[in-house]
């Protein structure tokens, strides 16, 4: 299964925050791979520019737009290591 869109990935995204506690993205990517069962060739794919990983890119997107819609809430300040938590109120009622 080759990496979805971004907005395929922000249910993954908010489903691997489901315990509500503070996770480093890079958690947050390695959740949503294994939740996807992606394969490791797709995981090694590279987006044009060379700089990161697809998935890595997607995933990013995926929090930046539901950060923007309201359900995740930065912690920390970016890199190195950025870390999200979601916004009770929107965990339950995110459908299934």
């Amino acid at each position: 299964m080759p990496v979805p869109d971004f907005q395929s990935l922000m249910l993954p995204v908010l489903r691997s925050l489901e315990g509500g506690a503070e996770t480093e993205v890079p958690e947050i990517r390695s959740r949503v791979a294994s939740d996807l069962e992606l394969a490791p060739e797709d995981l090694r794919e590279i987006v044009p520019s060379g700089r990161q990983s697809t998935l890595a890119n997607r995933v990013n997107w995926a929090l930046v737009h539901t950060q923007r819609a309201g359900l995740l809430e930065r912690v920390r300040p970016r890199p190195p290591q950025a870390s999200v938590r979601p916004v009770a109120e929107a965990v339950g009622t995110c459908p299934a």
